[in-house]
């Protein structure tokens, strides 16, 4: 298999521009709930880091870290997240 640098992310999990990294390895078109706590966007990609138990972050979190309207906005794609994850780091 050749090499992916997006398969190699050992930045901060807590940084947007990881997410972006790990967004880029999904199926873009693939749905997530974004109000199940097990299933929702921020959980899946805290379980892929390891740090289950992310469930607990709360909004005011989540917004802080640039997460929150990366999540719930729509379409609630992998795609779509993607999109919104990158127009945050372009602001």
């Amino acid at each position: 298999m050749l090499y992916d640098p997006r398969r190699d992310v050992q930045s901060d999990p807590l940084l947007v521009t990881t997410l972006i990294a790990w967004l880029e390895t999904q199926p873009p078109d693939e749905l997530y709930c974004f109000s199940d706590k097990t299933d929702c966007l921020i959980a899946q990609y805290g379980a892929a880091h390891g740090r289950r138990g992310w469930d607990n972050l709360t909004c005011v979190d989540l917004t802080w870290l640039g997460f929150y309207n990366i999540a719930v906005g729509e379409p609630w794609t992998f795609g779509g997240a993607l999109e919104r994850a990158r127009a945050e780091v372009s602001r």
